[in-house]
């Protein structure tokens, strides 16, 4: 990396390392955009918000993967 002994210096550390699996160190959870839901699915919008915010790690990698997800 470019920047690396810049970065290294500023903050004071002898080494970065680089992580690709962030499984341990985020922890993502998805939340209901209602001005989004409500126009689209009126009525059933609390269900479909409640779906949504018991989204599993998995079911939100896919989501972030392509772009839409059935449920």
């Amino acid at each position: 990396m470019r920047m690396q002994e810049v970065i290294l210096e500023e903050i004071n550390v002898k080494s970065i390392e680089y992580v690709t699996d962030e499984s341990g160190l985020v922890r993502k959870k998805a939340r209901p955009n209602f001005k989004s839901l409500g126009p689209k699915f009126g009525k059933a919008v609390q269900q479909v918000a409640a779906r949504i915010k018991e989204l599993t790690l998995q079911e939100i990698a896919a989501l972030e993967t392509s772009g839409t997800l059935t449920f």
